[in-house]
């Protein structure tokens, strides 16, 4: 098991996890790579804090977010946050009450965000190179989406090396671009 992989294994988590003002802040979150108060998430969002706040309180309740430490500013305890683990999978086991319908929905939902983001980030990169740029190779990045076909231990692998590579590829040099990544595996029944 990754270690930097955080299970959501409850309806209550799917539910608080898959709100798409909570996946802008853990978003955020994951953007700035270090410990974050309310108030300079809610900056870095152009949110009012007040808001960014409700629901950071809901992340802190299913450790999506904790407590990283206090620092005393002008008299006040500042509180910086962090994402214990930055990669996410969901694995309900509280399915008892809940109908497939409505599991699958809220997974759909999620999902559906996910790619969103990143299609918006994609999107917004290649409007800014043709903008910006006059050269025919573009450094907008990269999509594939191919069929391939994983024995069960293969799967475990790519896995585990997309995790990684979400993991370990961090802002740790000044030179380093951003780029939005986003991988998955799907078994497709034939």
């Amino acid at each position: 098991m990754d270690d930097n992989l955080r299970i959501i294994s409850t309806k209550e988590e799917l539910k608080i996890f898959s709100d798409p003002y909570r996946m802008k802040i853990i978003r955020t979150f994951l953007k700035s790579e270090k410990p974050l108060t309310v108030k300079g998430c809610a900056d870095l969002m152009g949110e009012v804090p007040a808001n960014v706040h409700y629901h950071v309180k809901k992340l802190l309740k299913i450790n999506i977010l904790e407590l990283d430490h206090i620092e005393v500013i002008n008299g006040i305890n500042a509180k910086y946050y962090k994402l214990p683990k930055s990669s996410f999978t969901i694995s309900l086991t509280d399915t008892d009450d809940i109908d497939l319908y409505q599991r699958l929905t809220q997974v759909h939902n999620l999902v559906s965000r996910v790619i969103d983001d990143f299609k918006e980030d994609f999107m917004k990169s290649s409007a800014y190179e043709m903008e910006h740029k006059e050269k025919k190779n573009s450094e907008v990045g990269m999509i594939a989406a191919n069929p391939i076909y994983l024995t069960e231990e293969e799967f475990n692998q790519i896995s585990k090396m997309l995790s990684d590579i979400a993991r370990n590829y961090k802002k740790d040099d000044e030179h380093k671009k951003y780029y939005s990544f986003i991988g998955g595996l799907a078994r497709k029944e034939e």
